[in-house]
């Protein structure tokens, strides 16, 4: 056991003190102690001997998402809004970055992968205490349900945020167990299916209609690229069904215009928040408006009404908004590199071992993720906004695992 400490202190301590900073300054920052963890965790990966770092493909966008992100400091309309908003952002790439690297010289997708299944796992049993469920929203769920969970948290979290969360995380476990059916004795296989089980849970606890319709699209995605073809069909069948009864009993037409402002789960209240957010670009197109600032500058420039859910609730507007319309094309230049990429590694190896449950299930998380960002914030801007980045530099790195094997290759020819 001793001369496994040294190996083990070189694999995990710089990479856990990376993404450990990085947690702490997403959820408490910006401080000194995240940044200095993650400084720490810098130097040691690159300071041991033998470590290699492999240029990341469109690094540049995230770099140049940095630079739009430290110029919003300047235009922001309340510095203490935008800084905390910078701050995260910032020190998301950075751990995204961090963590291609290590991947890129570390086989540890694996153990990655059911860490996010773990965290999926915690934040499902600590949902019931720490998000604050919308009440009279109406659904299958009775209010009175919700009243039996005791709130611990002062600030806590919003039922839309988590059910983000949810989809990006349950398609781990669901696609790592479908895939494992023969391994039923491996106790991975009843973590992943218990794991994904709870997400789906509270993702129905969250009352998220747009959250139904992503999990939904994603569970049939999962069964088509699994090759559960006719249960693919079967899901898709049931799902039309439900559309169908969804819209046949939706009460929207009897809301009035004075609901449509306070209500914000309507669907008429996201129309006028895009009008907003289309204001918003239009007058400040190359720098956005400041990160955080959307409520605080309709209400100051247009004027729009307060209200108590803040943001485009449309991630693409929202970061627009916020950053400016080059920032959104540099930040979809690199999402849309790692999905194309990574559906190009799923065709090529599907049929192979090396096709990896793990890294499926990233790649299904974030198109999700993306999905459900048409009609909501997702995890922007949150305390919870490392997550995507956290699923894409899985993803990430195993692309460029790829690549070295690629280069290596033709080395050889």
């Amino acid at each position: 056991m001793p001369t496994d400490l040294p190996i083990l202190i070189k694999k995990y301590l710089g990479i856990l003190a990376v993404v450990g900073g990085c947690l702490f300054e997403n959820l408490f920052g910006p401080s000194m102690i995240g940044w200095g963890l993650v400084l720490f965790g810098l130097i040691f990966e690159w300071v041991w001997p033998n470590k290699n770092f492999t240029k990341i493909p469109k690094i540049q966008t995230l770099g140049m998402l940095i630079v739009f992100a430290l110029l919003s400091l300047w235009v922001t309309a309340d510095f203490e809004i935008t800084a905390p908003q910078v701050n995260s952002l910032s020190i998301s790439i950075i751990c995204l970055v961090a963590l291609t690297c290590w991947f890129a010289q570390e086989e540890a997708f694996t153990l990655y992968g059911f860490g996010l299944i773990g965290l999926g796992t915690v934040l499902s049993m600590a949902s019931p205490f720490i998000i604050e469920f919308q009440q009279n929203k109406g659904g299958f769920i009775p209010d009175s349900l919700y009243e039996q969970f005791p709130l611990i948290l002062s600030n806590p979290v919003h039922p839309n945020i988590m059910a983000t969360i949810m989809l990006m995380l349950f398609p781990f476990g669901l696609i790592y167990t479908l895939s494992q059916m023969e391994k039923t004795k491996d106790y991975k296989f009843w973590a992943a299916l218990l794991g994904s089980v709870l997400m789906l849970f509270v993702l129905f606890l969250t009352r998220s209609r747009g959250g139904y319709l992503a999990a939904a699209i994603g569970i049939g995605l999962i069964l088509i690229l699994l090759s559960f073809r006719r249960l693919a069909v079967l899901f898709g069948g049931l799902l039309s069904i439900a559309i169908i009864l969804l819209v046949v009993f939706d009460n929207s037409s009897t809301i009035t215009a004075v609901d449509t402002l306070s209500n914000t789960d309507t669907f008429a209240f996201r129309l006028i928040v895009w009008e907003l957010a289309l204001n918003i670009i239009r007058d400040f197109p190359f720098t956005g408006a400041g990160m955080g600032t959307f409520n605080l500058v309709g209400i100051r420039l247009y004027p729009f009404p307060p209200f108590d859910d803040p943001g485009a609730h449309n991630l693409y507007l929202q970061i627009a908004s916020d950053l400016g319309i080059p920032a959104l094309i540099f930040y979809l230049s690199f999402v849309g590199y790692i999905i194309y990429q990574g559906w190009n590694l799923f065709v090529k190896n599907k049929n192979h071992k090396e096709m990896s449950p793990i890294f499926l299930g990233a790649w299904v998380g974030l198109v999700l993720m993306l999905l459900h960002g048409l009609i909501d914030l997702t995890v922007w801007g949150t305390r919870m906004s490392i997550m995507p980045w956290l699923i894409m530099a899985l993803l990430s790195g195993k692309i460029m695992v790829e690549r070295a094997h690629l280069k290596q290759q033709r080395g050889h020819l």
